[in-house]
């Protein structure tokens, strides 16, 4: 059995323990396209996956504007308000950290099993969220250069 195969299962088996079933249906899916010896599948998914995770994110996101249930009105209004405006600040800030995330695992996707782990152990130790790990690989390339 390969090491990769040992992480995966490792991967597969936190996630049910910490009943996150993305990280679990993630490393399952892996497994089987390791079994499959499915290497194309591999190769586009480091090219596209991430990628194809924000064009998914966006949509989820946008659902409402295309349903036509987003009423402007209230949107324009609950924009400019305080929690609207610490919204965007947040979010702004938030996309800005990410950039760096998706530079630091590109440089050493080593990291990402670290971030899982981390993210599971925030899930089922601390109540967490499982947010993923581009914000939290953002988080520690920016504590790594501070302190370097």
């Amino acid at each position: 059995m390969s090491e990769g195969t040992i992480v995966l299962i490792g991967v597969l088996l936190l996630g049910l323990v910490a009943r996150n079933a993305i990280v679990a249906g993630s490393a399952c899916i892996l497994l089987l396209l390791k079994l499959g010896q499915a290497d194309a599948a591999f190769a586009w998914l480091m090219r596209y996956g991430l990628t194809v995770g924000y064009v998914f994110l966006i949509l989820a996101v946008l659902v409402p504007v295309a349903m036509d249930q987003l009423d402007w009105k209230h949107f324009f209004r609950d924009l400019i308000s305080v929690s609207g405006l610490t919204a965007v600040i947040v979010s702004a800030a938030g996309s800005w950290v990410g950039r760096f995330g998706v530079r630091y695992m590109d440089a050493n996707p080593q990291i990402l099993v670290a971030l899982v782990v981390g993210t599971i152990v925030g899930t089922a130790l601390m109540s967490g969220v499982p947010t993923g790990p581009i914000i939290a690989a953002g988080v520690t390339a920016l504590l790594l250069r501070l302190l370097q």
